[in-house]
């Protein structure tokens, strides 16, 4: 699998022709609203095929961001916030299920898609409860927590179609991660956009 179909209709990238896996999930989102289901199951699964066991930080259930050269995606062993990769792609597979109903398929990759929610927890702050955005730096952007939440809240739901016992401790997350977010970014009435070495900023 050199690279999905979606790259195929979505070739832009950033200016230094980065291609995010977080891009490519959203466009996933987008291609399974118009009914191409087939494209975004190819896309889950060259998504799974590429986990990293485990990235440069130690870390299981990520994906690097990757640049297309030579009609193949090269892998730039690096993310640019791996919350967010994590927590836009659980939102697909729990879509995926609600469009297609294709249980099976989730089924036989569920083990790996746990891995990508874990990853989630991984990268949460022991001491605020927020998610960072990468392992090797204590920025947590509200963004990015909100992604990760809506994620494991959706796996959560996921899990529960599966009647997996595991459920409930991806559910407990996802309880905690929302009301550190409510605490952590909101001060009476303002709203913060990062919490950086435990300074907010916005």
């Amino acid at each position: 699998m050199s690279y999905p179909a979606i790259i195929d209709k979505w070739k832009c990238g950033d200016k230094n022709k980065v291609i995010s896996p977080y891009f490519l999930t959203t466009f996933a989102l987008k291609s399974l609203i118009e009914g191409e289901h087939h494209i975004v199951k190819d896309y889950i699964l060259w998504y799974i095929h590429n986990l990293n066991y485990p990235d440069k930080y130690g870390y299981t259930g990520t994906i690097y961001d990757f640049i297309f050269k030579e009609g193949k995606l090269v892998s730039l062993d690096d993310y640019d916030s791996a919350d967010s990769y994590a927590g836009t792609f659980l939102v697909l597979i729990y879509l995926y299920i609600l469009y297609t109903k294709d249980l099976d398929f989730i089924r036989d990759n569920l083990s790996k898609i746990k891995d990508i929610s874990y990853a989630i927890i991984k990268l949460k702050d022991t001491d605020s409860g927020l998610v960072r955005a990468k392992p090797d730096l204590n920025s947590k952007f509200l963004i990015d927590n909100i992604e990760a939440y809506t994620g494991l809240a959706l796996f959560c739901k996921t899990l529960k179609l599966f009647k997996d016992k595991e459920g409930e401790y991806y559910c407990k997350h996802a309880v905690s991660l929302k009301q550190d977010i409510e605490k952590g970014f909101k001060e009476k009435d303002k709203l913060y956009w990062v919490v950086d070495d435990n300074v907010k900023q916005g």
